[in-house]
């Protein structure tokens, strides 16, 4: 195939950020250890550490609580992994919101690279470099109000996390 040496180079420079589980396997949390990575020159080890701190510090109010752990440990009753189950599905759209923000912020900051959430083949965090044509524009920034909304430039992928 003419595009496997294409892909195969574009993988080469894709800093991909491990997952490891938390709270007894009820959460993932991202690696902030950059040892052992390939950073492949994107980023240095302390910008590495303190992106992807940053990021699980933004979706750390999405993790579940005691409360869920109490919840789904009592699933022999009905009502109470009921509860679980809706208490769940909250969460997981918390951390949606939460990563995708946390991704903005990244991006923003860092407008020559480029972080995304791969959903295929397997749901992970990369970061690679910007590609403009590909990626679109870096967002902006305001800098005036921290809770103020980012402009992103309109593009096809920015179009799929309303």
């Amino acid at each position: 195939f003419f595009f496997l040496p294409l892909l195969e180079q574009r993988m080469a420079t894709r800093i991909v950020v491990p997952q490891r589980t938390v709270q007894g396997g009820l959460d993932a949390k991202f690696d902030e250890d950059p040892y052992g990575k390939k950073l492949h020159g994107l980023l240095t080890a302390d910008d590495y550490t303190d992106s992807v701190t940053r990021i699980n510090e933004t979706i750390k109010p999405a993790r579940s609580k005691k409360v869920d752990g109490v919840l789904l440990a009592t699933g022999m009753f009905i009502i109470p992994l009921a509860a679980w189950g809706v208490r769940h599905k909250s969460q997981v759209k918390r951390r949606k919101k939460l990563l995708h923000k946390a991704i903005l912020e990244f991006n923003a900051s860092h407008p020559d690279l480029y972080m995304r959430w791969n959903r295929r083949p397997e749901s992970r965090l990369t970061i690679e470099r910007r590609n403009e044509e590909l990626h679109g524009a870096a967002p902006i920034v305001p800098h005036s109000d921290e809770d103020a909304e980012f402009e992103v430039p309109t593009m096809p992928e920015a179009e799929s996390y309303a």
